[in-house]
């Protein structure tokens, strides 16, 4: 069963990486068009990394006709060359039987590391105060950049050492993200990389 899983992810990040290549490309050539197009691009690889479909590879995981073209062998040679397979099979079964595994581990590290960096954040977090009495822009001591956080009520904090007159572009900036809906984006992004 996780080996199956793992097999129709690996299908589904061979596909995405394939797109991300053609993607690259195309941006080459489009420098000059809206951002939205850029940003359309990247949704069809958010799109093909979270949906699970894919088409079969042309891969085996155990080389069975190489089994079968090899054993058609002179006699006294065909039970060394048997041999030899079938210890290739088994190096290969016990490869498969650990990436999988191995996959699970990495997801879960990468999870565990998002969730703890969070952690962080929402500590720096402690002490914010309202900007100009909005509920949903904060000045913070503990950060050095802008951000939106919050998927369902999303929230900007402010760096409390900006200066007055960059205060309302980059207020204004933000607010730009959450139109676009990058807060809840954000996440789905987060959850296609921890899966692949």
């Amino acid at each position: 069963m996780l080996h199956a899983i793992f097999r129709e992810i690996l299908q589904m990040s061979i596909a995405a990486s394939i797109v991300i290549v053609v993607i690259l490309i195309v941006r080459v050539f489009m420098k000059r068009l809206p951002k939205v197009f850029s940003y359309a691009l990247w949704s069809i690889v958010l799109f093909r990394l979270l949906l699970p479909f894919s088409y079969e590879l042309p891969y085996q995981s155990i080389p069975t006709q190489f089994i079968e073209e090899n054993t058609v062998v002179q006699q006294e040679e065909a039970v060394l060359e048997v041999e030899f397979i079938e210890k290739q099979i088994e190096v290969i079964q016990i490869k498969e039987s650990i990436y999988p595994k191995i996959w699970i581990i990495g997801m879960f590290v990468f999870i565990l590391y998002y969730f703890i960096s969070y952690m962080f954040l929402y500590r720096r977090l402690i002490g914010a105060v309202p900007y100009d009495q909005d509920d949903d822009i904060y000045f913070a001591d503990g950060i050095q950049v802008p951000f939106v956080i919050g998927s369902m009520n999303p929230k900007i904090y402010l760096p409390s050492t900006l200066a007055e007159s960059e205060i309302g572009y980059i207020i204004l900036h933000e607010l730009h993200h959450i139109r676009r809906k990058d807060h809840m984006i954000k996440p789905l992004a987060l959850f296609a990389l921890a899966i692949h």
